[in-house]
């Protein structure tokens, strides 16, 4: 329940909070989610026509595609509940609600704005979802008391990957219990179950995000941006991807484009909600794209590495824009945005 509209200032202390290069990974991902959204609108019937469409001109959408939303779980559970802290029900109920808040309110505002459907936010649902289990597990496992606290951690992961894993089969048999749970993108518990204990047990982060993982991961990264096929399973695939990501963000937390990518890394939830209401269709340049797929890879990968790093910058600032907008609204920020806790 709402008690009060008046704010309190709490920029210091989540400034404090904040961990630098899990922003600016943040912001990666959050760049190649809208990139990827812009790419596909250039081609009409996109998801339809995607297997027959020529590889060079969407290979940098399959590219973006094979990652971005394992990395956005990966992040989503890294961050989901600080190992040094303690989390209640309340606490952990109002985080679930300023999700499931903004997944209905602005996905019926785009389902009339342009007919898209509420399940254009399933990230929203999926991560709520993820959130929720993950809370329950570790209060049931946190009564069981052992020395090896290690081994009760590797349970507890090993059980939330195969509870999700028969979930998303009950689902297949199932349409209401898909209609709840949206299987297809259960599959991301394991990334989001892996950001989870990689925080909790940050050795395991020393090694993953090291010179020789990031190398190698940076060579099957190439491999499959120029061919389109991953040579490891794609789960395996999109862990190196991730890892690959982990260590480039702690290398450049100092240079000028980690600032961009960290103000971006910081409004990701706005970004992800409002970039809809900005991408367009441009199918002359899926046509264009389509015409010049016989030149070489590297002049179609450049112009769609050019085009859509332009048009995806200038959509996140139109979103970042009418958020701190509308976010300056009381009500709005409450009933668009889900932004209850500072008011609770």
């Amino acid at each position: 329940m709402i008690k009060t509209f008046e704010k309190f200032d709490v920029n210091s202390r989540q400034k404090e909070n904040r961990l630098p290069h899990i922003d600016i990974m943040k912001g990666f991902a959050i760049f190649f989610v809208v990139m990827g959204h812009v790419i596909a609108w250039w081609y009409p019937d996109f998801s339809q026509n995607i297997n027959l469409l020529p590889f060079n001109s969407i290979c940098l959408w399959k590219f973006i595609y094979s990652f971005h939303m394992a990395l956005f779980l990966f992040i989503s559970g890294y961050v989901a509940f600080n190992p040094n802290k303690t989390y209640t029900v309340k606490k952990t109920a109002i985080r679930i609600f300023s999700y499931l808040i903004p997944f209905i309110s602005i996905g019926i505002l785009l389902h009339f704005f342009r007919g898209s459907v509420i399940t254009n936010y399933w990230y929203l649902r999926t991560l709520s979802l993820f959130i929720i289990v993950l809370f329950l597990f570790i209060k049931v496992f946190d009564l069981i008391k052992v020395k090896k606290r290690y081994i009760i951690d590797i349970a507890l992961v090993i059980l939330y990957i195969l509870i999700f894993q028969l979930l998303k089969y009950i689902c297949t048999l199932h349409t209401i219990c898909d209609l709840i749970f949206d299987g297809s993108h259960l599959i991301y518990a394991i990334f989001f179950i892996s950001g989870w204990i990689l925080r909790k047990y940050n050795t395991i982060e020393i090694y993953v995000a090291s010179d020789i993982i990031a190398s190698i991961s940076f060579i099957f990264m190439f491999l499959y941006l120029i061919t389109g096929y991953p040579l490891l399973d794609i789960k395996i695939h999109s862990f190196l991807c991730i890892f690959f990501f982990l260590n480039i963000s702690k290398k450049i937390e100092s240079q000028r484009l980690a600032s961009y990518l960290k103000h971006i890394g910081t409004e990701t939830l706005a970004i992800y909600l409002l970039h809809f209401f900005f991408t367009i269709k441009l199918h002359f340049l899926g046509q264009y794209l389509i015409n010049y797929s016989n030149a070489d890879l590297s002049t179609s990968l450049s112009l769609q590495l050019f085009i859509g790093t332009l048009i995806t910058t200038i959509l996140i600032k139109c979103s970042v824009f009418v958020y701190n907008m509308l976010n300056k609204n009381q009500v709005l920020s409450v009933i668009l945005f889900g932004e209850i806790k500072k008011y609770i």
